[in-house]
């Protein structure tokens, strides 16, 4: 019970410090799936109507702590509060094996987010930032003021010519070699209006007429 008072308490100061993408709309104050929504139709009148739908292969539990240690160093909150994260989840541990009583092995920790930890939405939003700001700046040449949207883990790259998107997908791609996050290629798919762009199915992307967005049927035509 203390152990969450203390975490609302480090939260609420991380969340007034924090100043994020405004394409992130999980586990923000005044944003939720409605936002997410909005914004991608705001995306498709401007003529961003192609998406690409990516999924992530355990988000949650693939943040390493040193990576996030570093981006909240970084990040240009009071240096009090990295130093009291890290004390409080990100510092080193080991689960132990034990089958019958038996302790066979220790595994050492050094990645992931503690589930119902309340401050774990907030971290995984701090380490993917980075990731929104650098889709932004791909896009930027391309007048899309609404380049990616995301919420929690799910990501939609929104685009309005290929070369757009092949430059997208590929920052994507070295950004999570970097940061050691790896998605569901079979999953990942894009939509769009026109006629099937074959270099993004080379890069193993599927055709798809229709998508489940956060509980809504998403078209390259907008939501049904």
């Amino acid at each position: 019970m203390f152990r969450r008072i203390f975490e609302k308490l480090v939260l609420a100061q991380i969340e007034e410090k924090t100043i994020l993408r405004p394409c992130q709309f999980g586990f923000k104050r005044g944003y939720d799936t409605q936002s997410n929504i909005l914004c991608v139709e705001a995306a498709r009148e401007q003529g961003a109507c192609n998406r690409i739908i990516t999924d992530y292969m355990e988000a949650y539990d693939s943040p390493r702590w040193s990576l996030l240690t570093q981006k909240l160093q970084c990040y240009g909150l009071p240096p009090i509060l990295p130093r009291i994260v890290v004390n409080l989840i990100l510092r080193e541990m080991y689960s132990m094996l034990i089958v019958n009583g038996i302790q066979l092995k220790k595994i050492r920790l050094n990645k992931g987010l503690f589930h119902g930890s309340l401050l774990s939405p907030v971290l995984f939003n701090i380490f993917v930032d980075d990731l929104l700001q650098g889709l932004h700046q791909e896009s930027a040449t391309a007048g899309n003021k609404f380049p990616a949207v995301m919420y929690a883990d799910h990501l939609l790259l929104l685009w309005r010519t290929e070369s757009e998107a092949l430059s997208m997908w590929i920052f994507l791609q070295n950004w999570n070699s970097d940061n050691l996050m790896k998605l569901k290629l079979p999953k990942c798919s894009y939509i769009t209006l026109g006629e099937r762009y074959s270099l993004l199915e080379s890069q193993g992307l599927s055709l798809q007429l229709t998508h489940k967005h956060l509980g809504v049927f998403l078209t390259a035509g907008g939501f049904d």
